[in-house]
């Protein structure tokens, strides 16, 4: 009786050895719960700025998808301190969700741990798709998702990409309105929008694109009248 209660005692003290000394370690659990409550409060915060925060932590939304892929699922090592490469990041995953990428003809390799930046390649006709240009500094230049089944609509959050001077979104089946943040892209050169379903006007803030030479909206449900000072847009050179 005493050997039986020696063998239970020994296994008593084995299972709270392994229960403290283990992979369960409460206080690593608790570290990392820690830290990961807090990547989300700095992530939420950094995307609050340009980002809607209801939508943020409505979970129904593709702004929280978008934030939560940022977190719980992308296997690239970023820092939180990298705040440009965060929100450029972010923004890219937004706009594959917000385009139901899932349903795309051709991926580009969205959603890899690569560089967003190398989130492209030879879609399903030959053409060169997803991000077709960066800088030097990595800042994304043109995006191009052509004849891809994209629907959805155009998130306003493509309006912080400062550097774009190329946005090709053309025979799709994209829809709502056309976002007037696509007026704050002041390095916008080229901008193709035709053969979608867009409805509306075309946003006033169009003519703040002064350096736009292309802009091609034809073949949607456009409605109302082409702004009269988009007369003084000096370099566009092609309208339709």
């Amino acid at each position: 009786f005493l050997g039986l209660i020696a063998v239970l005692v020994i296994a008593l003290v084995v299972v709270s050895a392994m229960h403290f000394t283990g992979g369960e370690d409460p206080a690593k659990e608790n570290m990392s719960a820690g830290l990961e409550i807090q990547n989300d409060i700095f992530l939420r915060n950094i995307l609050a700025n340009f980002s809607d925060s209801d939508a943020l932590i409505d979970e129904n939304s593709v702004q929280h998808r978008a934030m939560q892929w940022l977190l719980r699922d992308d296997k690239a090592i970023i820092s939180m301190a990298n705040i440009e490469r965060v929100k450029q990041r972010y923004i890219v995953v937004l706009l594959y969700f917000s385009f139901q990428g899932e349903n795309w003809l051709t991926n580009f390799g969205f959603l890899s741990s690569s560089h967003e930046c190398l989130w492209n390649g030879i879609d399903h006709n030959g053409g060169f798709n997803g991000i077709q240009r960066c800088n030097k500094e990595n800042q994304i230049t043109s995006i191009a998702i052509v004849n891809n089944n994209a629907t959805g609509t155009i998130p306003s959050e493509i309006g912080e990409l400062s550097e774009l001077t190329e946005l090709w979104l053309y025979k799709n089946n994209l829809a709502s309105t056309i976002p007037a943040s696509l007026g704050n892209l002041k390095a916008l050169k080229r901008l193709a929008l035709y053969s979608n379903k867009f409805r509306g006007p075309m946003p006033k803030s169009f003519t703040n694109l002064t350096n736009l030479q292309i802009l091609s909206l034809g073949d949607n449900e456009l409605s109302g009248k082409i702004p009269v000072s988009i007369g003084d847009m000096k370099e566009l050179t092609t309208i339709h």
